[in-house]
């Protein structure tokens, strides 16, 4: 049997917090969800923290990745997952990323789908997961969805990890760290989180151009668009710009009750505007 860690950092999350916890629990008992809080202060985060029955360490942190750093030092299950606070897991889905694992034995990161919504959870457009040129961090937005992204635990044994330095695209720089790591990707056409865009998004702070100067991705204009044609054709190919009907069963603003029925007809690929 496989186990899988769930890894989420958080910072003053307030409610949205409860859904991403909801959507975990009710994955399985083979699941264990590592919440790494920044030492949060507003009282909606501290609430939530005190009374759910996970595995939860409050300290103070650099921030996102180093606070997933922190939590992938506490994991111990043989994949880990990386879910945000503002984001929430479809029903089942776990399940099924570790029926991929076990009858993929060679296979290292597993990605699915993203839908992303509004702050109220009613779906805005469908990204479908697409792997990334090599060299395209900080050049091009990352294309394959983190909450979509499993890894077995032995490729951070192996040397893999966040850079704690970074606060808005330490995602795009751990994939690019897995293409040259060569490792096997298996891409599974189907949705498996959903990413609510609200204002305190990274996406939507300077933290982006700040870490592409800590890390030195400032590019050329020939590169640029190397990677962005690349891209385009992948998303292509993989039918990343086809419109979809879809019905997805989510929590609500709040996580109360169960999870109810979402409706999005003829979505589109495109980063909503909000």
């Amino acid at each position: 049997m496989i186990f899988l860690d769930i890894l989420t950092p958080v910072f003053e999350s307030g409610s949205v917090l409860e859904t991403c916890i909801k959507s975990v629990i009710d994955q399985g008992s083979e699941v264990r969800h590592l919440i790494q809080d920044g030492a949060s202060k507003d009282a909606a985060t501290r609430e939530i923290l005190r009374f759910i029955d996970t595995d939860v360490v409050s300290e103070a942190d650099t921030g996102m990745y180093d606070a997933l750093n922190r939590a992938l030092a506490r994991s111990s299950g043989d994949v880990v997952g990386h879910l945000n606070a503002d984001e929430q897991y479809l029903p089942e889905v776990l399940s099924r990323v570790r029926g991929i694992f076990e009858a993929k034995p060679d296979v290292d990161v597993v990605c699915g789908d993203m839908v992303l919504s509004d702050s109220a959870w009613n779906p805005l457009s469908y990204r479908r997961s697409v792997l990334p040129p090599a060299g395209s961090a900080g050049v091009i937005p990352l294309p394959v969805p983190t909450c979509g992204m499993f890894f077995r635990r032995r490729l951070f044994d192996a040397g893999l990890s966040y850079r704690a330095d970074l606060r808005a695209i330490g995602d795009a720089v751990l994939v690019q760290q897995l293409i040259q790591m060569k490792v096997v990707w298996y891409f599974d056409p189907i949705p498996y989180a959903v990413f609510s865009i609200h204002d305190k998004n990274l996406s939507n702070s300077g933290a982006a151009e700040r870490d592409r100067n800590t890390a030195n991705l400032q590019s050329s204009l020939p590169r640029a668009l190397r990677c962005r044609i690349q891209t385009w054709i992948r998303k292509w190919a993989r039918g990343a710009y086809q419109k979809r009907d879809i019905n997805i069963m989510i929590y609500p603003s709040g996580g109360k009750g169960a999870r109810v029925l979402r409706s999005g007809k003829n979505l589109g690929w495109n980063w909503p505007k909000h």
